[in-house]
């Protein structure tokens, strides 16, 4: 294994050109944070992951296919429509004697 260093952004894990993810990214919000270098782990022969330290533990990245990644506008229209939804889900939400029901 090979250190090297990677950008974390919005985006996602960048390295050499390629993107990556992993349930930890995911779960503690590493995409929301501002861009910063963080170094990785990797093999010169199988580009199909990278490994991160996170907590004391090597995390395994995998890269993501090329077909994933939305340009810019198309991301900030899924958000946007994602918000959208769950403010119908929350308008159709409705209280009946204490219990909330489904209209």
């Amino acid at each position: 294994m090979k250190l090297g260093t990677a950008v974390l952004n919005e985006n996602g894990i960048v390295f050499e050109g390629c993107f990556y993810s992993c349930g930890e990214a995911l779960r503690y919000y590493w995409f929301s944070t501002n861009e910063q270098e963080i170094s990785v782990f990797h093999s010169s022969h199988n580009t199909d992951f990278i490994f991160v330290l996170f907590e004391s533990k090597l995390i395994t990245c995998y890269r993501l296919p090329e077909k994933c990644l939305l340009p810019e506008k198309q991301l900030q229209e899924y958000f946007s429509q994602l918000q959208e939804l769950k403010k119908i889900r929350k308008e159709l939400v409705i209280t009946k004697k204490g219990k909330r029901i489904w209209q």
